[in-house]
Parts: structure tokens; C-alpha cells; sequence
């Protein structure tokens, strides 16, 4: 048979044999009895959509539209503020603004307050720097930066704690000279990164004798910036609240409210008390606020929320497509009608946006396109769907549906990182073909010409040491040598490492170039070693039985009639008829080159695909499963045609 016809047939075969391997897959994963198959792709505490979302991944669930022309939007706001929608149907467009306001119960979006700062000597040529600070929350940390006399500044150094509100830091002092000034900036922010800054520069005087500090004078102090609000917690829209801050020692002061579009910056009028400056600002909207005062070129800033007055939401009337405009906030749920509408910060409240649209009697062909405009001016364009329902397949269906997956070698996301399959396999493929495919070569290749040289000198005390040194081999388990070659190579000589697949410096740098190529070498030895000896113990007893079997023939006695020497009867001949159940036994093999060794990977840390498949069946990670034991079913068939096209070229006497 020729080769080309040959490769068609065999082709055929394999395709009808992979078909087989997918529904004996099927039938035993997916018939399992009740919902035992859909459970293995569950994992505990996921939510029902993510439920559905898994079903109609793998094929278990189909979607089915709703009844009805609406459309929805799941909005999810991240920031209080004045919201502004229109959404579109050709060319009708319906818009409404909406409010959302945060729940001081709920919600923290007000900085912390620094209520004093000072710097003393603290002997040894120092500096204590101590703030006072408090917060409704607790504050996660406070900083400073410093600028030393000797221009030398220190960014962001988180200060310790030493009493409830009272925090400390000490700065060395770096100058001996007198008469020298340092600058610093304060940062405190609470759980929720609501933060607020103060400044303050000082003058120190230094001993000249000792170089200790013997005293420091505050020449700018700024802290204390604070906003009136009435209940405490949140300003209200429309109302008049006044701004204070405490500054020391400024010639010139200005205080700059700005909207939260940040578009606006309103400088206020100040009036001035003991250390402290006072201002007003009429608010005009909803939304988070800055304040920034800069006094002799030194800045710091604090922000303040706002609420939308209670109020009820005012929804769009009707155009020609579009109609029963609705927006509500989705509780565990449920959807209620509260406006305006709440901000959670442990929760990101969810706000449904539900629309109809009709064109010429029947429900719009098409999504809806809107436009959402957050409270900081930036604009989102989103789309409405129509709403569909996840219902179960028949399993028919299912089986059309796995079968066009499989055959795509579409195997779906890994449950563990929700990456595709195939990505994750890839990732573990090269370090395996790198250990296995190396181990059989080696194995096959000494194993071959071991086997025929003591084949050929039968009876003598090679084949009887070969023999019993192959067969001790052959019956030990890989993971007592795994764990006996670690033991010896690495815990008493020290010459190898003991796993992993190195590429990686000390310091956890990756190598790059020739120390990579070498580091990699230096960890695949020992596996390789273990691997590669106890494969060659089975493929050396498989080559001399079969040699000693070909050596009975009749074509071996007329080739030593011809004269030939002893070398070309040996290999010409004799080995090359003897091969072929080896062939058979590395092309058997070939399937487990892809999925390793899992007992070899698993002792020495090798990231391969015997660690996967541990990884995913542990796991339930059956996607991870599913393919790599597929591919593995078509490795072992490419595996068998390549060893029949192998016998051809190595005996005559086989036809394809």
C-alpha cells in the first residue's frame, strides 16, 4: 500500500478511535446519575449566576429570551455624586439624572482630622516629630516627608503609634550648624484611603560644643482643615458650610473649593482668628469635594462628601421606540424603590436600569446604547440587553454540543484561575517534553545497543550481570529510586539540587542566556538520571529477548554462510528485525511523553504535566482533566501509525 493512501486510512482510523475515546468520556462523565456530573464543576460559596455562567460553558444549560421588549443595564456606581443617562434607539433618545449618596452608617468617605502637630529635641542630635490625629474609623497609617538642612528628603515614612491618636517619629539630625530650617509633610488616611494632609517647617538650634539640639522653633504650622457639617458625618446639597484651617506663621493664605467634575475651583473669602482662617462655601451639587489651602507657597488638601437632598427620582417620558423607563437599586436580589440611590463601600450596590423599546410592533432588533456621565465629568458608554433565562439541555443537545467542543479541542476555562485550558497546558508541556522526551531517547537509544551486545554474547558473565542488574532495576518503584537518588546526590554529595526546574538566581532573579540554559541542566539532571536508568532496565531485557529470537532464523545462519562479518550480521540484520517490538513498546510510549511522569514530578517539584494532572484531580479540576488526557489519546494514536510506517522501513516484510 502506498504511504499516501496508507497515511489516509490511518487518518480515518484515528479520527473514528477519538470519536469513540469522546463518547466513552461522555457517557461516563455525563450520565452520572441527578446533578453528580454538573457538582464536579461547583466549587463551595459561588453565586447562582456564576452557577449559570459555568453551565452554559461546559453545555449543560442553554439561554432562552424572556418574554417581553424590555432591556436592562446592571450599573454598579463607584463614587457618590450626580449621575447623568440617555440611552438611544435609532434616532429617540430618553435621559434623567439620579442621585447617589452615601449612608454615614454604611459608608466612611470623610478624612481623617490632624488636630496638632509639633517637633521637640529628643537628645542624641534628634528630632521627635508627634501628631495628633482621630477618625470615626481607624486610620491605616500616617506618613511624613521630610526635607533636612542638608536638602536631603526622605519620602513617606510611616510613623508609629504611641498612644491612641498619638503618633511619633524620630529624625536625625544630619548638620551641626546653626540656624537651619527642615520642612515636612504630614499624610494621615484611614481603612477606606480617605486621606488629609498637614505641613509645618521649624528652625533648630544646635550646641555648638556637644552638637546636640538644644532647642527648635515651629516658623509654619498648616493642619487642622476641617469642614462645619451639621450632623457631623455629611453635608447636605444646598447648604452653607463653613471651612476652617489652623495655620501659624503665613504672610499670605488661599483657601479653593473644587467640584467633584473637577472643572470647577472656587476661591473663598477668609476671615482671620487666633492661628485660625475661616471661609464659606454655598454647594451646589452632590458629590465628593477638595479643598485645597496653600499658605507661602506650602500646600495641603482634604476632602469633604455630599448628599443629594431626599427627593424622588424623575424618570423620562415616553418616546416614539422607547418607554417604561425604571431605575431601581438591587438588594440581595431584590429590587426597592429608594432614591436617592445609596452608596455601600463593603458592597457595591447594584442599580438596575430597565427600558422598553417597541419599533414597528415588534420588540428592537438590537441592543440599546447609552451614555452614562460620572460626577467626575468622565463618560461611559454602555448597552442594554434583553434579558435571557438559563434552562437546562436535553442530553441530546448536550452531546452535540461536547462532541463540536472536543472536536474544536475547545476544553474550556480552568476552574482554578478561570485561564483557558489550552494556555495552561502549553505552559506545561515543554518542561515535560524537555524530561520525558529526552529520558525515552537516552533510555531507547542505550537500551537498543546494550540489548544486542548482550544478546550476542549469550552465556557469557555479561549477559548473566546485565541481567540481574536490569532486573533489579526494572522492579523498583520510581519513587523509592526518585527518593533514593536525592538522598544520595543531593543530601550526601551535594552535587545536584534537589528539584524545580531552575532558570532562577538565589535572589529570585530569572537567568537569562547561557547561566539559564546551565542552571536548567544542572536541575533536569537528577530526574533525568532516575528516569532514564530504570527505562533503560525494561527496554535492554525487551531488545535481547527479541534478539535471541531473530538470532534462531534462518536468514540470520544464510547471512553467516555468506561470510559476512560479525558486525554487519549483528546490526544489519539481526538488530534490525529485533527492533520491532521495541518500536512498538517507544511508540506506546510516545502518550506518556505529553502526560509525564506524575510520581517523577510530583517528588522533584517538576512543572510539568504530571503535576497538573495531580493539581487538577485534586482539585475537581475536570477541564484540565478532560484535555490532557484527550491529548494524551491522540498522542498514543499518532504514536501507533508512526510505529507501523517504522516497521515498514525497518522489515520488508511489512506492507503498509
Amino acid at each position: 500500500m502506498r504511504l499516501r493512501k496508507y497515511l489516509v486510512k490511518r487518518t480515518i482510523h484515528m479520527v473514528i478511535t477519538l470519536l469513540i475515546v469522546l463518547v466513552l468520556l461522555f457517557v461516563l462523565f455525563r450520565l452520572m446519575p441527578g446533578d453528580a456530573a454538573m457538582g464536579l464543576f461547583m466549587t463551595p460559596g459561588i453565586t447562582d449566576i456564576e452557577k449559570d455562567q459555568i453551565a452554559l460553558r461546559y453545555g449543560f444549560a442553554k439561554e432562552v429570551d424572556y418574554p417581553g421588549n424590555h432591556f436592562v443595564y446592571n450599573f454598579n456606581p463607584t463614587r457618590i455624586g450626580h449621575y447623568t443617562i440617555d440611552i438611544e434607539a435609532d434616532s429617540d433618545t430618553v435621559q434623567t439624572s439620579f442621585d447617589v449618596n452615601m449612608d454615614p452608617a454604611i459608608t466612611d468617605l470623610n478624612p481623617p482630622t490632624i488636630f496638632d502637630i509639633d517637633a521637640i529635641p529628643a537628645g542624641n542630635n534628634t528630632i521627635a516629630l508627634m501628631v495628633n490625629a482621630t477618625d470615626s474609623n481607624e486610620i491605616k497609617n500616617i506618613k511624613y516627608s521630610v526635607t533636612d538642612p542638608e536638602f536631603v528628603t526622605n519620602y513617606d515614612i510611616i510613623m508609629s503609634e504611641v498612644t491612641s491618636g498619638h503618633y511619633e517619629a524620630i529624625i536625625q539630625h544630619t548638620s551641626v550648624a546653626n540656624n537651619k530650617n527642615y520642612s515636612v509633610m504630614i499624610e494621615a488616611s484611614d481603612i477606606y484611603q480617605n486621606t488629609a494632609t498637614a505641613a509645618m517647617t521649624f528652625e533648630i538650634t544646635v550646641d555648638a560644643t556637644s552638637g546636640n539640639i538644644t532647642s527648635i522653633a515651629p516658623s509654619f504650622k498648616m493642619w487642622n482643615l476641617m469642614v462645619g457639617v451639621s450632623d457631623g458625618d455629611v453635608a447636605a446639597n444646598g447648604e452653607s458650610l463653613p471651612i476652617m484651617a489652623q495655620i501659624e506663621g503665613a504672610t499670605s493664605v488661599e483657601m479653593v473649593v473644587v467640584t467633584p467634575d473637577n472643572t470647577t475651583s472656587q476661591p473663598l473669602t477668609l476671615t482671620q482668628g487666633a492661628n485660625w482662617y475661616n471661609g464659606s462655601y454655598a454647594i451646589p451639587i452632590n458629590g465628593m469635594f477638595i479643598i485645597d489651602v496653600e499658605a507661602d507657597g506650602i500646600e495641603i488638601s482634604s476632602s469633604f462628601p455630599v448628599n443629594a437632598a431626599s427627593s424622588s427620582l424623575s424618570l423620562p417620558a415616553d418616546s416614539t421606540i422607547l418607554s417604561a423607563f425604571t431605575m431601581q437599586r438591587e438588594v440581595n436580589g431584590i429590587l426597592v424603590d429608594e432614591y436617592p440611590f445609596i452608596y455601600d463601600q463593603a458592597s457595591i450596590p447594584e442599580i438596575v436600569v430597565n427600558v422598553s423599546a417597541v419599533q414597528g410592533g415588534e420588540r428592537f432588533s438590537d441592543n440599546l446604547e447609552g451614555h452614562i456621565t460620572f460626577p467626575d465629568g468622565a463618560v461611559s458608554t454602555v448597552y442594554l440587553s434583553h434579558p435571557v433565562d438559563v434552562v437546562d439541555r436535553g442530553m441530546l443537545e448536550q452531546f452535540l454540543y461536547y462532541m463540536k467542543s472536543m472536536l474544536l479541542f475547545d476544553f474550556g476555562n480552568s476552574f482554578e484561575d478561570n485561564r483557558p485550558v489550552w494556555d495552561v497546558i502549553l505552559e506545561r508541556v515543554p518542561p515535560t517534553l524537555l524530561l520525558f522526551g529526552s529520558s525515552l531517547i537516552l533510555s531507547y537509544m542505550i537500551g537498543i545497543v546494550v540489548g544486542v551486545v548482550v544478546a550476542w554474547r549469550r552465556g557469557t558473565a555479561l549477559e548473566l550481570g546485565t541481567i540481574v542488574a536490569t532486573l533489579f532495576l526494572y522492579s523498583m518503584p520510581i519513587f523509592w529510586s526518585a527518593l533514593i537518588a536525592q538522598w544520595l546526590f543531593f543530601v550526601q554529595l551535594e552535587w545536584f539540587p534537589l528539584s524545580g526546574l531552575g532558570g532562577v538566581s538565589m535572589t529570585g532573579d530569572k537567568l537569562l542566556g547561557m547561566e539559564y540554559f546551565v542552571d536548567v541542566i544542572w536541575h533536569l539532571t537528577l530526574p533525568l538520571m532516575t528516569l532514564t536508568v530504570l527505562g533503560l532496565a525494561g527496554t535492554i531485557l525487551l531488545m535481547r529477548s527479541s534478539m535471541l529470537e531473530v538470532m534462531g532464523e534462518d536468514f540470520i545462519t544464510t547471512a553467516k554462510a555468506k561470510g559476512l562479518k560479525t558486525r554487519q550480521v549483528v546490526y544489519r540484520h539481526a538488530a534490525r528485525n529485533a527492533m520491532l517490538p521495541v518500536v512498538t513498546s517507544m511508540a506506546l510510549s510516545l502518550g506518556g511523553i505529553i502526560s509525564g511522569g506524575v510520581l517523577t514530578e510530583t517528588i522533584f517539584s517538576w512543572p510539568g504535566m504530571g503535576t497538573l494532572l495531580v493539581r487538577g484531580t485534586l482539585m475537581h479540576n475536570y477541564p484540565i482533566v478532560q484535555g490532557a488526557f484527550y491529548i494524551m489519546a491522540g498522542m498514543t494514536v499518532l504514536g501507533n501509525m508512526f510505529a507501523d510506517i517504522l516497521y515498514a522501513y525497518l522489515d520488508p516484510r511489512v506492507q503498509l
